[in-house]
């Protein structure tokens, strides 16, 4: 940070504290931390100057159609593969060459001089058509496939037969040329749900039936059942799934991650042509679907029997120099590094994004685990070459990276030297509170420690930061503190009033200090047991009255920061921290709209004392009336009723340092209340 930035920084966090008239003379029409905002990607214009038409974007690699019949159907298409040895011999395997047994000449690739890549004819080509590659006289599968064969698949499509391991052909092109415009996130607040696909379905109600009739029937189902509605009802911009690329076989969530398939969704729930539906019911809700794209490593061991992919995965591409073309360093998860060094294997990956994003509507982008990546030689350079090109071709896309340390880089705008994402994990509020202070009695919540992490994004740099109180990971991974279950579990100690209150006042406090935010409707729903245990959407707690009121709650909440125009992302500001009580644990958050000067104040009472005539600083210099926006212990939201006012006149006198204050006659114990200046 320059000396002129941290001047700037600490002039706006000094004056905000002052009493008086400076502070409106602060409040300018336009926030005056702009200037250093700019640097983040989050407020780029994303209107790049090479901006692209991605209905003219071809992959370098996979299966492009050349002929079509009268009915419009694929009966020609050419292939194409990264070999990067041209002393390779490729041949294509299908039934129209009775695998192999019955070659003809056209069936074998030829290297295209002068590039790392093989070309060639695919006749008889038709849309599901199953098909290897012959690589130096081994089957192997094509790495850059629109889908691959499941057992789901086969037992739906192809009842009796064998379900081997194959490539498969899509002819997505042949759903429709017209490309469907992701939802524009830009300047407004992200709030995802994050769930896995079958997980969100498994459980719903729909015309009789509740879930898919198989898992192979999840996207159509998911479109048809109004689930979509379900979540865009609930206030969410956004809905993130766990990564539904091609992926080795198990139900188990951490299979996912496992993925050797980058080209298309998934067969275990549904064709390509489902899933582009599945995704424009959630655009039609105006609800964006984010991928979470595992571009760190990929297997090259695993399956069992006919579907083991030792022997024809990725990896059994070699290069001229005897290594495998795609990467070969190994992980902790027994996996393999991409190799980012090589430029046609970045080239691949980018690929596989810009096709997902082209061919299926998708309005954002999750990268996992950001921190493998970037310690790869090249890695940096791969990540920034992705963020720019995907905001050529999608400018509307948003672009979170999952990652542990050194943010600033990656929150930079591309064109300042950045990675070009628009927010990254926040696991500073996550490790240094959330986790430590949940489960905790009042005298071992330090809110020093609260205080201190409030000033730590803009003191360091990273302010477009996304947090959570939980999502996939920790519900289901036990560590030291609050992680391994859903919220409803860790807090079940106190009664269940304890895990309602919990539940709310803690959402409000992540969601409310920033403009990215994330959870799932696990924690909504007031779910008990894992995301291991217990992992599909429990929808059916919605006939019981608690977890009613408390979705509800959550709904009113999400709207709340979803439509206000103070938690814009250009309204963010370094003086959020209104007021902290560490006796009584109480925090007062300020939210500001720097157009109309409005304020908006969340008081949450972390402790478990009941509060009469709590008073609290406020700058309310207009003399205008504060109305209560959302109070999380009304009887709706299953909470006491113990306040009953709609509205708070602010007193002439000052406090914590404000030249006036607010009077709460009762601030419940472990309650949140959000109150905007009156018009």
């Amino acid at each position: 940070m320059t000396l002129f930035i941290m001047v700037f920084h600490w002039f706006v966090l000094v004056s905000l504290t002052l009493a008086g008239p400076c502070v409106d003379l602060l409040f300018a029409a336009n926030n005056p931390n702009l200037p250093a905002l700019q640097q983040y990607a989050l407020f780029d214009s994303q209107e790049a100057i090479d901006r692209r038409d991605i209905r003219q974007f071809r992959a370098q690699v996979g299966i492009e159609v050349t002929r079509r019949n009268s009915a419009g159907r694929a009966v020609e298409g050419k292939i194409r593969v990264l070999s990067d040895n041209n002393g390779n011999l490729i041949s294509i395997l299908a039934d129209f060459n009775d695998w192999g047994k019955n070659f003809l000449p056209e069936d074998h690739l030829k290297w295209v001089p002068g590039t790392p890549y093989y070309e060639g004819k695919v006749r008889e080509l038709h849309d599901g058509m199953e098909y290897r590659l012959m690589l130096n006289g081994k089957s192997v599968l094509d790495p850059a496939a629109a889908q691959f064969t499941t057992p789901e698949m086969i037992e739906r499509f192809r009842p009796g037969r064998t379900p081997y391991l194959n490539s498969v052909f899509s002819d997505v092109e042949a759903f429709g040329t017209q490309v469907a415009k992701p939802v524009d996130f830009r300047g407004r607040p992200v709030l995802i749900s994050e769930i896995s696909i079958y997980e969100l379905a498994e459980k719903w109600s729909f015309r009789g039936q509740t879930g898919p009739s198989g898992r192979a029937s999840t996207y159509r189902f998911i479109a048809e059942s109004g689930l979509a509605k379900a979540i865009a009802e609930r206030g969410y911009t956004h809905i993130e799934f766990l990564p539904f690329n091609s992926s080795m076989d198990g139900k188990n969530w951490q299979m996912r991650y496992q993925v050797f398939g980058l080209f298309g969704p998934d067969s275990r729930y549904g064709t390509p042509e489902e899933f582009r539906q599945m995704v424009a019911a959630f655009r039609g809700e105006g609800v964006g679907v984010i991928m979470d794209a595992v571009l760190g490593h990929y297997p090259f061991t695993g399956n069992e029997g006919v579907r083991a992919i030792d022997a024809i995965g990725v990896h059994q591409f070699i290069n001229g120099f005897g290594k495998p073309v795609f990467g070969s360093r190994p992980t902790v998860w027994g996996t393999y590094r991409w190799d980012y060094e090589n430029p046609f294997v970045r080239r691949f990956l980018i690929d596989s994004v810009v096709t997902m994003f082209k061919q299926y509507g998708l309005s954002g982008m999750r990268i996992d685990n950001v921190d493998g990546v970037r310690e790869q030689p090249m890695g940096n350079q791969f990540l920034r070459e992705l963020s720019a090109e995907l905001r050529a071709y999608v400018p509307e896309a948003v672009v979170l990276g999952e990652m542990f340390s050194d943010q600033t880089p990656s929150l930079t705008s591309v064109d300042r030297g950045g990675m070009g994402f628009h927010g990254a994990n926040d696991v500073d509020f996550f490790y240094s509170f959330v986790q430590r202070y949940l489960q905790a009695f009042d005298d071992q919540i330090q809110m020093e420690r609260l205080e201190s992490y409030l000033g730590d994004s803009w003191r360091w740099d990273r302010v477009p930061m996304q947090r959570w109180v939980t999502n996939h990971d920790e519900a289901a991974n036990p560590q030291p503190g609050a992680s391994g279950q859903y919220v409803a579990s860790l807090v079940a100690g106190g009664g269940w009033s304890f895990v309602e209150a919990k539940s709310k006042v803690w959402g409000t406090l992540g969601m409310t200090l920033g403009s990215i935010y994330l959870d799932m409707p696990q924690m909504r729903l007031l779910q008990e047991g894992s995301f291991n245990s217990n992992p599909a959407v429990d929808w059916s707690l919605l006939k019981h009255e608690s977890q009613m009121k408390v979705d509800r709650f959550f709904t009113q909440l999400t709207k709340m920061v979803r439509d206000g125009s103070e938690f814009l992302p250009e309204n963010l500001h370094p003086a959020i921290s209104n007021h902290l009580d560490h006796d009584n644990k109480v925090i007062s958050l300020m939210r500001l709209n720097y157009k109309t000067m409005r304020k908006t104040y969340t008081l949450i009472n972390l402790g478990s004392r009941r509060l009469t005539d709590y008073s609290f600083g406020v700058d309310a210099t207009r003399g205008k009336k504060f109305e209560v926006l959302l109070n999380s212990d009304s009887k709706e939201y299953a909470g006491q009723g113990l306040l009953r006012v709609t509205e708070l006149a602010p007193r002439a006198e000052g406090t914590h340092g404000k030249p006036n204050q607010l009077v709460v006659p009762v601030l419940a114990p472990m309650s949140a209340l959000i109150l905007r200046e009156a018009e």
